[in-house]
């Protein structure tokens, strides 16, 4: 970038520092001190490129606020959000696989601190997701990613009727991606759902789609089934399901 410069551990003044440290950064258990200290290093820097310069000596300007999101959930909407997905672990549902609750009752605190944590964009899509029927719940993780889906036994109800085009347009309203051929695959191997009332578009290829053909799957009892559908009408028994990341976050919950 124009104008950046590189700065060494001995140019950062110990109030760059403290100013970082300020700005709430957590650390897992597990993290090396070595570790912190580059974060803390790369945080300082990241405040001293804020700073100009005077005669030589360096003069704070203010830092800008931080853009506040269009999507800020309501404290009390927030709240509401969060008692839902708590209240799947308290009282799982029927449709969820055994193995699956004991598995997430394992992570259950892990999963919640990342809800609490989530940003007011992926709060506002996952509330979007949840008041349309989805049920959202977490249906796994990697080294990067919480994955949280509509875990709805059936397809969701307040997302139903609708063309492929409009349901892909939807879920970018949302600021979620719709469901693709894995993770549906996922859902179904996690929980029984789609079974035999209604069904659930599946992000399609732009091959297919410019021919007119489009994904959806549904369950027949154990049988997960993947459909290719050409010019399909809209239905009252199919609508999409979505996918969000949430980014895991550099804390871990006490």
């Amino acid at each position: 970038m124009p104008g950046s410069r590189r700065i060494n551990k001995g140019q950062i003044s110990p109030e760059a520092v403290a100013d970082a440290k300020l700005r709430n950064i957590e650390f897992r258990a597990e993290d090396s001190e070595e570790y912190k200290e580059a974060v803390l290093m790369a945080m300082a820097q990241q405040i001293i490129s804020t700073r100009g310069k005077t005669g030589g000596a360096t003069k704070d300007v203010p830092l800008a606020p931080e853009k506040k999101s269009e999507h800020e959930l309501s404290p009390e909407k927030k709240e509401k959000l969060i008692s839902a997905i708590r209240t799947r672990f308290e009282n799982p549902p029927s449709h969820y696989s055994k193995q699956f609750i004991e598995d997430r009752q394992k992570t259950r605190a892990i999963i919640e601190n990342a809800v609490l944590t989530a940003g007011d964009d992926i709060l506002w899509t996952l509330n979007e997701m949840e008041n349309s029927g989805g049920e959202v719940d977490c249906i796994g993780a990697d080294s990067q990613n919480f994955y949280f889906a509509d875990c709805s036994q059936e397809s969701p109800t307040g997302r139903r009727g609708m063309t492929y085009d409009d349901a892909e347009k939807k879920a970018n309203e949302f600021g979620a991606e719709m469901c693709d051929f894995t993770f549906y695959k996922r859902i179904q191997g996690l929980m029984t759902v789609d079974n035999l009332k209604t069904s659930s578009w599946i992000k399609t290829e732009a091959g297919n789609k410019n021919k007119g053909c489009f994904l959806c799957g549904n369950r027949s009892g154990d049988e997960v089934r993947v459909n290719l559908l050409t010019l399909p009408p809209p239905s009252q028994f199919r609508g999409w399901r979505g996918i969000v990341k949430i980014p895991r976050k550099l804390n871990k919950p006490n």
